[in-house]
């Protein structure tokens, strides 16, 4: 903004507030999500668009940890190990509702037996959630690869974890 007067020629600039769409008090230039208010910046699964934006936060999972390839026997009466894996910026122990959790060919069959202690999996030093699905009521079929996982974050977040499936007959 530039003004002068008749008798004083001298420029005055004075700074515009940076622009911020949202009113969160972050400016566009930084925020995440500049079309909704999110003061904390909250990005679940680090890319860079923040959760109130992010119709779906990827979470890093492992299907029956420890084998690969994760042969499924959708014959099988018995459950399906799936871990949440824990990374430098998402706990999943505490992050995680348990009780939202579906797994299977599309992610929406309510397939979940139960959630075990948390364990380090992978051996990173970071505990992540193990939790065990049934594995006739997750609709794995021949021909299938992915097996999908999907929730909810305590705050209501979705969440969304993909890994390989080798389906196998009995």
């Amino acid at each position: 903004d530039y003004r002068c007067s008749a008798t004083d020629p001298t420029y005055i600039v004075e700074d515009e507030p940076p622009l911020d769409t949202d009113g969160d008090g972050v400016a566009d230039a930084q925020d995440n999500c500049p079309l909704v208010a999110n003061a904390d910046q909250a990005d679940l699964d680090g890319d860079d668009i923040g959760n109130a934006c992010d119709p779906q936060n990827t979470v890093p999972i492992d299907i029956k940890p420890g084998s690969d390839p994760n042969a499924i026997n959708p014959k099988s009466n018995g459950n399906i190990p799936v871990a949440i894996l824990s990374t430098p910026t998402f706990n999943p122990s505490a992050k995680v509702d348990k009780t939202s959790l579906t797994f299977g060919r599309t992610g929406n069959e309510n397939s979940l037996y139960k959630c075990t202690s948390d364990e380090d999996v992978n051996g990173d030093g970071m505990l992540d959630v193990v939790c065990h699905f049934s594995t006739q009521q997750t609709g794995f079929q021949t021909g299938d690869s992915v097996g999908i996982l999907k929730g909810k974050t305590h705050g209501g977040i979705p969440i969304l974890g993909t890994d390989s499936v080798k389906i196998v007959p009995k």
